[in-house]
């Protein structure tokens, strides 16, 4: 999920997601516990997430994240607003495609 908005009072930046979506995660997250995090709020270099767990770690409490960001290791940080663009997908029809390889012995009795 990406942010539509974000506000920032007392140099504390929290960000806003479309309801519809919001309501979905909680659904998902509280019937399956495995549709992530999102980013609520920042302030500074601290990043808090809210969310459940993930495919491999399911949970389906609610859970809270907070992080420092640590430039050396996850690089230049992100302006706000650079958070309410929506990331392009790894993968897309034009990158991607599917093959199937046979690697049995064809003449293997």
């Amino acid at each position: 999920m990406t942010p539509i908005k974000f506000t920032v009072k007392n140099g504390v930046t929290t960000f806003h997601y479309k309801a519809s979506e919001l309501i979905n995660f909680a659904r998902l997250g509280f019937k399956d516990g495995n549709v992530g995090m999102i980013l609520v709020r920042r302030e500074g270099g601290i990043l808090t997430y809210k969310g459940f767990g993930t495919i491999e770690n399911p949970m389906t409490r609610i859970h809270t994240l907070t992080m420092m960001h640590y430039p050396l290791f996850d690089g230049k940080m992100l302006t706000d607003e650079q958070r309410l663009i929506p990331l392009k997908p790894f993968f897309t029809k034009e990158n991607t495609r599917f093959v199937i390889l046979d690697m049995s012995n064809g003449d293997a009795k």
